[in-house]
């Protein structure tokens, strides 16, 4: 998992928020997108310290980049600042990889109720901050994404602020319509900014006033499809030939055997594995769903030399001091043994779960028991390896070859 550290900057007495990650054009391409300025002296990307540039760049970074948030606590605009109000809580930003649903639940991502204090010019009416404290707390019922939570309860405190003094039953379809496009059509934010923002907007009335908007014909991009990197098997041979070390070549080897999310492979618990029917339970991954794999007999035999000198206690991967095994750590395991290999790819421990996908593929399963493996809701995403499997493309003949030439 690639892995963005934020930090204050302070260039000619402002106070900005620098990027700071290993060199990735994927990762440029994104920062770019948000309009942020290159430090050459420095060797990082920075922008302005705001709340609008830091829920940028939690809503345009996916899920498969680790955010690691260093920005000063003194700062209005740091999204884990905890504020205290005389109005009930509804919660601090905080990071939550480590937390657990009940510490989500009571920490929830953001501080509605400090519009004032964040926006004296426009504050947000109580009712409003009421309603948004109501989708909270039906989003997170409905187990979704805490970093999907965040972005939307902050759009939604947006959205309200730039219509303001209108009250939620007053808003129409014009009006999106006319927020779309000054705010973010002229601003030139990205399409993902964009189609959550919408999304959210869509989602407080869903929630509170049971009213769906007519918004087809919104100016709404779709969102870039790029297909994703494959390692072929011998570069994957290679790379997990080159760790050394037991509990670092047991835990890639895991990921992409099972061509598990690197967040399911954390969370795999010892009892998880049932070695007696030769499968692995995957509990509460994606979307809430559990799944059964099948345990390799040769990840098996790995495995079990892994635990016999490790002995982990209740995860199947564990920190030296106990607990579950961190995503950063697991992010250097692969950097480390890339550089090693000297992989030129653009790879992240996701990689590991395409290309085990993508060989499936090439090897004849069919792509419904593919789409089963993988936990995919629907065919649509797991058809996206046909568009990278070399065998598949290979097989097609050019029509220049039936040129005389």
């Amino acid at each position: 998992m690639e892995t963005i550290v934020l930090k204050d900057y302070v260039r000619e007495g402002e106070n900005r928020i620098s990027l700071n990650f290993y060199y990735n054009q994927h990762l440029i391409s994104l920062t770019r997108s948000i309009h942020a300025v290159w430090s050459a002296s420095n060797k990082f990307w920075h922008l302005a310290k705001n709340q609008e540039n830091i829920n940028q760049i939690y809503s345009i970074f996916s899920s498969e980049i680790e955010i690691i948030n260093k920005l000063s606590k003194n700062n209005r605009a740091n999204p884990y600042q905890n504020i205290s109000t005389n109005t009930k809580s509804i919660g601090r930003l905080v990071n939550t990889n480590s937390l657990t649903s009940e510490q989500l639940f009571q920490n929830h991502l953001v501080a509605i109720q400090q519009v004032q204090e964040l926006n004296t010019d426009m504050p947000l009416q109580q009712n409003i901050v009421d309603q948004i404290e109501s989708t909270r707390r039906y989003m997170t019922q409905k187990r979704m994404s805490p970093n999907t939570i965040n972005t939307y309860l902050w759009m939604m405190k947006k959205f309200f602020e730039t219509v303001a003094p209108k009250k939620p039953e007053e808003i129409t379809e014009s009006d999106i319509y006319h927020f779309n496009y000054h705010y973010i059509i002229k601003a030139n934010y990205s399409t993902t900014y964009q189609n959550q923002l919408i999304n959210a907007i869509k989602k407080f009335y869903e929630v509170n006033l049971n009213k769906n908007f007519n918004l087809e014909n919104l100016e709404r991009p779709n969102r870039p499809i790029s297909l994703p990197e494959i390692l072929s098997k011998e570069e994957v041979t290679k790379l997990i030939k080159s760790i050394e070390n037991l509990k670092h070549k047991a835990l890639i080897s895991t990921i992409y055997a099972l061509g598990l999310r690197i967040g399911e492979v954390l969370n795999l618990k010892i009892r998880d594995i049932d070695s007696d029917r030769n499968v692995i339970h995957i509990k509460n991954a994606k979307g809430n769903k559990d799944r059964i794999v099948a345990f390799p007999l040769a990840l098996r035999k790995l495995l079990r030399t892994y635990f016999k000198k490790y002995r982990p206690t209740y995860y199947l991967f564990e920190g030296a001091s106990g607990g579950k095994y961190s995503n950063s750590s697991a992010s250097q395991v692969l950097k480390r043994a890339i550089l090693q290999v000297g992989i030129k790819k653009r790879t992240t421990l996701h990689t590991l779960r395409h290309s085990f996908a993508t060989h499936l593929l090439e090897s004849g399963t069919d792509i419904r028991f593919i789409q089963e493996i993988l936990g995919h809701n629907s065919p649509k995403t797991t058809m996206i390896y046909t568009h990278v499997s070399s065998k598949s493309i290979s097989e097609i003949k050019s029509p220049f070859e039936d040129l005389d030439i």
